[in-house]
């Protein structure tokens, strides 16, 4: 595994590319401060898309029927392995955490084929 952080002139395009190469997963947000500890925002739910508005300045993660917005993050970091993204934590401008983990679907049989 690597993480990294991602420099701010290739936020939008790293996240174009992640979008278009997305598998099925679900995502897990959490936000965490020091003044309010670590809450969870989205559980399990499946992932649609990640982006970053330049003219709004908004990383946003689509999921579900819900969009989790961050406005003016400051760093983005990524966890990757060769498989693919394994989470993202982005730091917002007043210093919240924001953390994304991603879960890929398990594959099904074909139709007619028992599970081992």
């Amino acid at each position: 595994m690597l993480t990294r952080e991602i420099p701010r002139h290739e936020w939008q395009s790293y996240f174009e590319e992640v979008t278009r190469q997305l598998t099925v997963m679900t995502v897990d947000v959490e936000v965490s401060s020091a003044t309010m500890g670590s809450q969870p925002e989205l559980t399990a739910v499946q992932l649609r898309g990640l982006s970053y508005d330049p003219h709004d300045d908004a990383f946003s993660i689509l999921a579900g029927s819900v969009e989790h917005r961050i406005t003016a993050p400051t760093e983005i970091f990524v966890e990757e392995e060769p498989r693919g993204l394994l989470s993202i934590q982005v730091i917002d401008g007043e210093g919240r955490q924001h953390l994304a983990r991603f879960t890929r679907a398990l594959p099904l049989p074909s139709p007619g084929r028992a599970m081992p």
